[in-house]
């Protein structure tokens, strides 16, 4: 019996974020940026007001700063 050329399965097209660089399906909102055709349509997690850029200076050495006091041994 011959097997049909239509049922074969494909792996779908990826395509990079061009704001974040993250991996994505095309034709759909970055799940790392919320960011599509560069406007941002959605919040994601951990989004608290960062802005487009992300941590900035200030937030990057906060972040450095709550490190546990235990792991400076």
């Amino acid at each position: 019996m011959r097997r049909a050329h239509h049922d074969k399965m494909e792996l779908p097209t990826l395509d990079t974020c061009l704001n974040c660089g993250a991996v994505k399906l095309r034709h759909r909102v970055c799940g790392a940026c919320g960011f599509y055709r560069g406007r941002k349509l959605i919040a994601v997690k951990g989004d608290a007001g960062l802005g487009d850029a992300g941590l900035d200076g200030a937030g990057l050495a906060a972040a450095e700063d709550a490190s546990p006091a235990g792991s400076e041994a």
